[in-house]
């Protein structure tokens, strides 16, 4: 057994749990639950006791004992053991309290810690998606103060319109998601055609899906209405059409399908792109998460906060999104709406 292994990953551990936060308030919570129980079983403890050695001395004065020296022993050694049956059972309780206190506290702060950690993460992340076009902008500057072609210089400028642009698009989807992290809408809503909505966004992307010359199927029938906001209901099918032919390369195929049932109102967008590994599917609404482990950046690779808005808007309508896909064949998103009659 290798004992200089083990101390060093023991020490490690104890470094790392001495600048764990949450350990030392779990801590603290556990100390305060105890010592509240604690309070309250020696006031009982304490009021049983004196009750019942009252009881124990009228009893045993007024049994047939007469000898005095006999009656104390007797009364001592009675309260003696109560006394340690009381001690031996505030212990125990106070082990199993103490016991519950830990794992209570650990229930306590486990949202918060999800919290926090969610949070680190997601600064992580935006320092990491703002810094990229950063470097670009940076690099392509410096690069253009090397030139004398003024053909070059607007080269650059190009450049880092491109990468301001898409800062702008982070900061902007940033501060929507600031804006609606209640899961309940706080806007007014009204009566919606969701059929309509498709039918707009459908003509106004597929200038976008000529250029790559893929086919943009528009299937609706019935009303279609629901009750929520048009404007983020138009977000949510532009994310989801935008991510569909940006992902689908060129002569490929992209449907919209709006199918009211009896009591709701589907909507299906479905490409024939490059598809969504599996053991990226369950992420893909995470913030800033990209089905590509190595994170590279490209113009086509977007900010990844499209299918984390989304989410937010079909929560916010009461309604239910999947994604279905398979690599190299394509992605089905299926958002299921509470159906509304005027």
């Amino acid at each position: 057994m290798d004992w200089k292994k083990i101390w060093k990953q023991y020490v490690a551990w104890a470094i790392a749990l001495k600048h764990n936060i949450f350990w030392h308030a779990r801590i603290k919570l556990t100390v305060w639950y105890s010592l509240i129980i604690f309070v309250i079983i020696s006031i009982f403890s304490s009021m049983f006791y004196y009750s019942l050695a009252i009881e124990i001395r009228d009893n045993i004065l007024l049994s047939d004992i007469e000898n005095p020296i006999l009656i104390n022993v007797l009364i001592n050694q009675t309260l003696l053991n109560i006394r340690r049956i009381i001690i031996i059972v505030d212990g125990g309780l106070l082990i199993v309290t103490a016991g519950l206190g830990y794992f209570l506290a650990g229930k306590t702060l486990q949202p918060i810690q999800a919290m926090l950690q969610a949070q680190q993460r997601f600064i992580a992340d935006a320092s990491h998606e703002l810094r990229t076009p950063l470097t670009i902008i940076k690099t392509t500057t410096e690069v253009a103060l090397r030139q004398t072609n003024p053909a070059d210089f607007q080269q650059a400028l190009i450049s880092n319109l491109e990468e301001v642009n898409s800062m702008s698009k982070i900061v902007e989807d940033l501060l929507w998601l600031a804006k609606h992290q209640q899961t309940k809408p706080t806007y007014v809503t009204k009566n919606v055609s969701l059929i309509a909505l498709a039918n707009n966004v459908g003509r106004a992307m597929r200038p976008l899906a000529l250029k790559k010359n893929i086919k943009l199927i528009i299937t609706t029938a019935g009303a279609g209405n629901i009750l929520g906001n048009a404007d983020d209901l138009e977000h949510l099918i532009l994310n989801l059409l935008d991510n569909a032919i940006k992902y689908t390369p060129r002569q490929g195929i992209v449907t919209i399908t709006v199918r009211p049932n009896n009591a709701t109102v589907t909507l299906i967008v479905q490409d024939s792109g490059q598809g969504i590994a599996a053991k990226d599917l369950p992420h893909i609404f995470e913030r800033f998460y990209k089905a590509d482990s190595a994170r590279t950046y490209t113009k086509q690779s977007g900010t990844g906060l499209g299918l984390a808005i989304v989410q937010t808007i079909v929560k916010q309508h009461y309604g239910t999104i999947t994604a279905e896909s398979a690599v190299g064949v394509g992605t089905l998103f299926t958002v299921h709406f509470p159906a509304h009659t005027s």
